[in-house]
């Protein structure tokens, strides 16, 4: 099975650009995935219906309404569409009203979250407040969508910080151990990967101690595996390719 996808990130809310129109018009592209800042809204208020406002906005761009409803998509929040600019998941009421968002606006596929939670037993179809970490498989190619606002904690001077759960971690080791089982492995992180680590950073950099962990558990994997992942990320402003 051969297919393109598209992916960005950080477009101004309700954006409107000949961009859009060109991607969707001559790309075609099957899955479109958004990795985060899909509007700059800054939301901190617990009142759903902000952020269903927000997802109104966005979606009532002519060219970014039309990418955004012509295909499959994946998405996954940053820092300015989770609660504000560069906020990790310490309030908890504002990040509740997110997830509950998330669920009623976005279609995802089951939430990893929901295995190892009492939310499991929930039969209903109503919105539950878990992070919305997810995997999903293509073909043969495996895309791993990470959350990695609304359980972090940022680092300062005397805290090295944790950029996710021990629960989404052991879930995303699990994901990387069975990447042999594909042709190929796409985890999507909304954060940038690369940087000096620097506590206080917003990025992968501010959470030194888990990337390394993370490092390691990737060259014991895929490193010693197919070597057949690629990490996508947002929240840089640019576009760039790094071999490593």
């Amino acid at each position: 099975m051969s297919f393109k996808v598209a992916t960005s990130g950080c477009s101004l809310t309700g954006a409107d650009s000949p961009f859009f129109d060109d991607i969707h018009k001559n790309h075609d592209p099957f899955l479109f995935i958004n990795a985060g800042d899909f509007h700059y809204e800054d939301i901190m208020s617990t009142n759903i219906e902000d952020r269903v406002a927000a997802f109104d906005r966005v979606m009532g761009s002519a060219s970014l309404g039309r990418l955004y409803s012509s295909q499959a998509m994946s998405y996954i929040w940053d820092d300015h569409d989770w609660i504000g600019n560069n906020q990790d998941g310490s309030d908890l009421e504002a990040g509740e009203a997110a997830k509950l968002g998330y669920q009623l606006l976005f279609p995802h596929y089951e939430l990893a979250a929901l295995s190892n939670t009492t939310a499991a037993q929930n039969k209903s179809s109503q919105p539950v407040n878990v992070a919305p970490y997810q995997a999903f498989t293509i073909g043969t190619v495996r895309f791993i969508i990470l959350d990695l606002r609304s359980e972090s904690k940022n680092s300062n001077e005397t805290f090295e910080g944790s950029i996710y759960s021990t629960q989404q971690e052991e879930w995303l080791r699990a994901e990387l151990d069975n990447s042999n089982n594909y042709d190929f492995v796409v985890m999507v992180s909304s954060r940038p990967w690369t940087g000096p680590a620097s506590r206080g950073d917003d990025k992968w950099s501010g959470f030194a101690n888990d990337r390394r962990n993370l490092s390691k558990w990737i060259a014991s994997t895929v490193g010693a595996g197919k070597q057949n992942l690629l990490v996508v990320s947002s929240d840089n402003h640019m576009v760039a390719y790094d071999d490593g």
